[in-house]
């Protein structure tokens, strides 16, 4: 009976810790980007997204590249 039991908690634990693998990585992220007009392009750091530039220069916080984003 106790074998039963501790199968059956951790069959909920692996469902209820498993999250969906539909290949997704998409992130919604709030970024000030008033300044900007529509259709013009900004850089992004892609490790820390608060970090935008109006060229294309290095992140101040890690020195990568900042990444081109158009704006919709």
């Amino acid at each position: 009976m106790k074998i039963a039991f501790v199968i059956s908690a951790i069959a909920v634990l692996m469902v209820a810790c498993s999250s969906p693998n539909d290949g997704s990585t998409t992130s919604t992220f709030a970024l000030d980007t008033s300044k900007v007009d529509s259709g013009k392009t900004f850089y992004q750091c892609p490790m820390h997204l608060e970090v935008i530039s109006a060229k294309a220069d290095n992140c101040p916080k890690c020195d990568m590249a900042l990444e081109s984003v158009v704006k919709q």
